[in-house]
């Protein structure tokens, strides 16, 4: 199993400024500007002199257009950058990618810096460190309120899960409820469920229907 390196989270792109053309109205244009792309305008061209009593011509303010890359979900409450981080984090498999993102869903809504289980669980997919301390010092994770360590250290632990359950093929583990159901209970305690037949939880339901929704938000076929 590769061994994951945490990328930095980019810094959001300065807004840019323009001046309007000469001609039109002087203005003050704050522009809010998005974590990927941004908002960009243009003045009008050069207009002849106005009449008396005329109106000069307003500046035009025109947003660029979005470009999204395939592994951007528009339903998940996360910036693009972020969204892009964990998906090269994820090894740009699509099945992981959603697996994580459907976790991070049932788990924290997306909230990075969320503490639960009396402050056991932290940060996007509440890792506790009393199980993965170990695994936190050979990743070297420090902050796990960031999201680039928290799934890091979750990718690895569901990694460890999936060759456990597929050591041929890991990959087809992901999105299954037998990987959810250990990630949530542990080893051990999916095992107890397995072995009295039990092949799917509360936990694992609620995942599973929104990693289905996101493969088919990508268009991948689960």
């Amino acid at each position: 199993m590769p061994t994951n390196r945490i990328p930095q989270l980019p810094a959001p792109p300065k807004p840019r400024k323009r001046k309007a053309n000469r001609t039109a109205i002087k203005a003050t244009a704050i522009i809010g500007l998005s974590l990927i792309s941004g908002l960009a305008f243009q003045a009008p061209p050069t207009e002849p002199a106005l009449a008396a009593g005329a109106q000069p011509p307003a500046i035009i303010y025109e947003a660029a257009i979005p470009t999204r890359h395939p592994y951007y979900l528009e339903s998940v409450d996360l910036p693009d950058y972020v969204q892009e981080t964990i998906w090269s984090i994820c090894h740009e498999d699509p099945r992981l990618y959603c697996t994580v993102m459907a976790i991070a869903n049932r788990e924290t809504r997306f909230r990075p810096h969320a503490i639960g289980d009396n402050g056991n669980s932290i940060g996007l997919l509440q890792i506790q460190p009393r199980w993965h301390q170990e695994r936190m010092n050979d990743l070297g994770i420090t902050d796990l309120m960031d999201p680039a360590q928290n799934v890091t250290v979750a990718v690895d632990y569901l990694g460890w899960i999936a060759e456990r359950l597929n050591p041929e093929r890991p990959e087809e583990a992901y999105g299954t409820h037998a990987l959810l159901m250990a990630y949530n209970q542990g080893w051990a305690g999916a095992r107890k469920s397995w072995d009295k037949g039990i092949h799917s939880s509360r936990y694992s339901r609620e995942v599973m229907r929104d990693f289905t929704a996101y493969m088919a938000e990508l268009g991948v076929t689960p």
